[in-house]
């Protein structure tokens, strides 16, 4: 795993800060959603460009939290074909949990036919390996799943970095260091970084839409799940995700993503 620079460090300390009782005035649980990816040695880049212009979280003194989240899917893997097929409405069943706050939540995110994101959540006592019965009139209400259809399969876990613009109406994620721990322990994708900019509706005048134009950042969608279970089950249904595998190989030259879309030994240069 990457350890963040001195440079970097400093550079969040910099910042502004504002608590957790702000950012959920923006909590923005439907929004428009538009992805960067990058190479972790840009992120001290954008940092700096943003210093001045917007705020970090911060929570008992820390500006970097680390973040778990376990997915479902049924065995034939419904959720994750609906993203791969690009249907117009796909879902995504986790349970998520915070660190530093202790809490735990079963969220479900749809991916509308506006191209926007809506996410529910409701509280959990813990994260577990089975979706408990209680919530299974939850998982109804919000995504066409059988929820007795669900299994446990992935978990994904990395670090983040939560920016507010001044005016408060806007956020910007940045995730970094990520490592799968089901069903296969990964701990080598430490290079690449999704940040996201979370919007009430989209704004190509944003502070955050400018800077990454001006740093030619690759915009793409992406999800963490599909990336994770790419990885983690070979021989799933990969063909439209394959110029992305490409494109995170050329990005990072880590061989993980070369041999995603490689699966049975047949290497081309990418």
């Amino acid at each position: 795993m990457v350890d963040l620079s001195v440079t970097i460090e400093n550079i969040l300390a910099s910042f502004p800060s504002t608590g957790l009782k702000n950012i959920r005035l923006i909590s923005l649980f439907d929004r428009q959603d538009t992805k960067f990816v990058f190479h972790i040695d840009q992120l001290n880049i954008l940092l700096t460009a943003l210093s001045d212009t917007c705020r970090t979280l911060e929570i008992q003194s820390r500006r970097i939290f680390e973040y778990g989240n376990r997915y479902f899917d049924t065995p034939g893997f419904t959720l994750y074909l609906q993203h791969h097929n690009r249907l117009r409405s796909r879902y995504k069943v986790r349970m998520r949990s915070y660190p530093v706050t202790g809490q735990t939540f079963l969220e479900i995110k749809e991916k509308n036919n506006r191209d926007r994101t809506a996410k529910a959540r409701t509280p959990l006592e813990k994260i577990t390996t089975v979706i408990p019965p209680e919530k299974f009139d939850f998982i109804r209400d919000h995504a066409p799943v059988e929820p007795q259809t669900l299994v446990h399969a992935l978990d994904i876990y990395f670090s983040r970095i939560t920016l507010v613009n001044t005016a408060m109406t806007e956020r910007l994620t940045i995730d970094f260091n990520f490592r799968l721990g089901y069903p296969n322990p990964v701990d080598v994708l430490d290079t690449l970084v999704i940040a996201e900019i979370k919007q009430p509706r989209f704004s190509a005048s944003s502070r955050f839409q400018k800077i990454f134009r001006e740093m030619k950042t690759t915009e793409m969608r992406i999800s963490k799940y599909c990336l994770g279970t790419l990885l983690c089950y070979p021989g799933i249904k990969y063909n439209r995700f394959k110029p992305k595998l490409r494109f995170f190989h050329r990005l990072t030259q880590n061989p993980i993503y070369r041999e995603a879309v490689y699966p049975y030994g047949y290497y081309y240069p990418v």
